[in-house]
């Protein structure tokens, strides 16, 4: 089973292949698995969806097409095979789907990608692997310390590793599996059994889906990736990069919203420039209040289908509300959780522009006020 230190004895004592050759091979279905299903969903999806015909045309991954338990469902079944491969038997491969699910679950209960060290979010992602790695290594009879010690280190690096690999997929990967190696071994268990289970965290917590492209959030030399970003910097954390874009720019002029405008995952205002442009692009050429609606409505159907982000949300003197609510004012886009947001986001159409008096109202209903960076998005040119 996946951190059962007997599934990665070799009885002869002396074939490394032996050894490694199940994890490997888990390790592949780990990644492979879910982006296969990913890629069949999304184009079911798009077969009788214009709008998601066109995102995946913009060389999107797949997985951002997909709703939330879509997504657990292929990252289920990538455990799954894992699970059945390490272990050779039907429980072994449910367990696998279980944990699979469940470091899925966290990532979307404390946020994928990369955490900030020190920050209540990423002491919670730490605990809850740590407990994981502990249920599901006991669950197969072996040590819940060596299972503890493998998740748990590893998803306490994660954010340090990151950092040193500049989120290099398959380096993070490698990184990520040797602190969990070197937890299991420390917790009395194999390093087999911990690189495995330092894998699933990266996999379907940070990574959210289990491959580069999902992990990168965009494929080398595309929008969001490290060939577009060369003008990033760090936030104070050092653990974040932040681009110097548009949206960040013009924000200066709001004084308020300015720094918090620079600490923005710099792929959040990509993606959702790409989104303006797939829904631009299926609503067809125009102007004018009506066709400025009609971009929205298609903008926020693919929004709703990104994780961590929200569409059409309504705030009234620092409080969620339902939309149409009066008095209230519309957010395009929430990014975080609707009660704490991180980040908004405003799209604009044809003339219409994000104005600092706009700025500020919205500032003045929505929870954490003018610490909360209001951003311009437009569809691109």
């Amino acid at each position: 089973m996946l951190n059962n230190p007997l599934v990665y004895t070799d009885p002869s004592g002396y074939s490394f292949w032996t050894k490694v050759r199940k994890p490997l091979a888990a390790l592949v279905a780990m990644i492979v698995v879910p982006q296969i299903g990913a890629e069949i969903l999304a184009s079911i999806e798009a077969a009788g969806n214009t709008i998601v015909a066109e995102l995946l045309a913009t060389g999107a991954d797949a997985m951002t097409v997909l709703s939330t338990g879509q997504q657990a469902a292929v990252i289920a079944a990538g455990g799954f095979a894992a699970g059945g491969i390490t272990g050779g038997n039907i429980e072994s491969a449910i367990l696998g789907a279980f944990q699979a699910a469940a470091s899925f679950g966290i990532g979307q209960a404390t946020g994928h990608g990369n955490l900030r060290i020190g920050g209540s979010e990423y002491f919670q992602n730490v605990l809850a692997h740590a407990a994981l790695g502990c249920g599901v290594s006991a669950a197969q009879g072996g040590s819940c310390k060596s299972g503890a010690m493998a998740a748990g280190f590893s998803a306490a690096a994660g954010p340090v590793i990151s950092g040193l690999t500049n989120d290099n997929f398959y380096a993070g990967l490698a990184g990520r599996m040797a602190v969990g190696c070197a937890g299991s071994k420390l917790g009395g268990g194999s390093c087999e059994a911990g690189a495995v289970t330092a894998a699933f965290d990266y996999l379907y917590n940070k990574c959210n889906g289990g491959g580069a492209l999902s992990c990168e959030d965009y494929a080398p030399g595309s929008m969001g990736s490290p060939e577009a970003n060369r003008g990033e910097l760090r936030d104070a954390a050092g653990d974040r990069p932040a681009l110097y874009a548009t949206a960040g720019l013009g924000a200066l002029a709001t004084g308020g919203a300015a720094y918090g405008a620079l600490l923005v995952a710099p792929t959040t205002t990509m993606v959702l420039t790409e989104l303006a442009g797939a829904a631009a692009a299926s609503v067809g050429a125009g102007s004018g209040s009506v066709y400025g609606t009609y971009v929205h409505t298609a903008f926020g159907k693919l929004v709703s289908r990104v994780q961590g982000l929200h569409s059409e949300v309504s705030y009234l003197n620092g409080q969620l509300v339902r939309n149409g609510l009066k008095g209230s004012i519309r957010i395009d886009v929430v990014e975080g959780a609707k009660t704490a947001p991180k980040a908004l986001y405003d799209l604009k159409t044809g003339g219409a522009t994000l104005t600092p008096a706009r700025i500020q109202q919205i500032q003045q209903h929505v929870p954490g006020g003018s610490r909360v960076p209001v951003i311009e998005i437009r569809p691109p040119k």
